[in-house]
């Protein structure tokens, strides 16, 4: 089974995805995605990378697919969407622009080639036309799993509870986040062995006691000079021996120090990403404005997110309805620019199903 989970080209890459894709000897490649998008081009690269898998590819949306991950979704032979999942598609997104009138220009037709590739890819397993689908990403459109295989994006609903023992079949050997809190509790406590060890006398039994005291008896009264010497030599080698272990056993305390501290982060930016992608599923924050929200800390995020409100664009949250009669597709095909836009926003649901009742 191949994971795409999180942000694309953030949490999982091309470089990760293919490596998976070259472990996987199975006959057929399963492909479990739960992302809000990410980086376009990594997008593209993992679609072109199983498309020419010669292997039977099976997509499945489970929770989000979004932008660039709808794209990868499309790669698949058969196309899955769980039932309480999103599909989500929309024109590219760029952060940082700058520059002058003649630069922008070329930065907007360089979007507008980006949008015509993802275009070609929801054309090559819809039966829509590009017209339809641009109108479609200009406004964010969100397709629960039913309206997905309606418009063809999809090709049927995902058993949830395969897929997910699927998932816990791959790492059910035992979670590495586990193995490492094992190792650094029982290295913890060498260390506290090791430091807290014992520095009282040992006593001997009566035996010993004879055989010292023997010994004792046959030794000279003093040592010879270069005895003593020897004696002393060892006492420093044995002490700059223990100032080693102990410098050491301090450097190893310091570095797993840093490793936990540095999974906390992780964890912290999981709950993060977690709280953030529900918010975008629950047309509380656009695309957009989830990237934003990741750039802040987590009790800023707990903040924002209550504090948003639901967003009138998801699907399903269009206008009141309006009589049968009206072709609603044919006005809309007599509109333009802006107008078209804004009709198509209002009356999303509707036009899509009289497109697919022409189809």
């Amino acid at each position: 089974m191949i994971n795409i989970f999180g942000v694309i080209g953030q949490d999982v890459g091309f470089v990760d995805v293919m490596e998976q894709i070259q472990a996987d000897k199975s006959e057929e490649l399963d492909v479990l995605i739960y992302s809000v998008g990410g980086s376009l081009y990594e997008g593209l690269a993992i679609y072109d990378a199983l498309k020419n898998d010669n292997r039977k590819v099976t997509t499945t949306i489970l929770g989000l697919g979004a932008s660039s991950a709808s794209a990868i979704f499309s790669a698949g032979d058969v196309r899955l969407v769980g039932d309480a999942s999103e599909f989500m598609i929309h024109n590219v997104l760029v952060n940082g622009t700058g520059g002058n009138k003649y630069e922008l220009m070329e930065t907007v037709n360089k979007l507008d080639n980006e949008d015509q590739k993802l275009i070609s890819i929801y054309e090559s397993i819809t039966s829509l036309s590009r017209e339809d689908l641009e109108s479609m990403m200009k406004v964010e459109t969100k397709l629960n799993a039913e309206q997905a295989i309606e418009l063809g994006f999809a090709t049927g609903k995902a058993n949830t509870m395969a897929m997910v023992a699927q998932f816990n079949n791959k790492i059910k050997d035992e979670d590495m986040s586990d193995i490492e809190e094992k190792e650094v509790k029982g290295f913890f406590a060498l260390c506290k062995e090791f430091f807290n060890k014992s520095e009282e006398p040992v006593a001997m039994d009566e035996e010993e006691e004879e055989d010292a005291k023997a010994e004792s008896e046959e030794a000279p009264e003093a040592m010879e000079e270069k005895e003593e010497a020897e004696a002393m030599d060892e006492e420093e080698e044995e002490a700059e021996d223990s100032d080693e272990e102990m410098e050491a056993l301090k450097a190893k305390v310091a570095e797993l120090e840093l490793a936990l501290e540095a999974k906390l982060d992780k964890e912290v930016e999981a709950e993060k990403q977690s709280l953030v992608f529900e918010a975008i599923k629950d047309n509380k924050l656009t695309l957009a404005e989830g990237r934003d929200v990741m750039a802040l800390g987590l009790e800023d995020v707990q903040a924002k997110l209550e504090e948003a409100s639901i967003s009138p664009s998801g699907y399903e949250k269009g206008s009141a309805p309006v009589a049968e009669s009206i072709d609603h597709y044919a006005e809309y095909k007599a509109l333009k620019g802006s107008d078209q836009s804004a009709f198509f926003a209002k009356h999303k649901d509707i036009i899509l199903n009289e497109i697919n009742k022409d189809k």
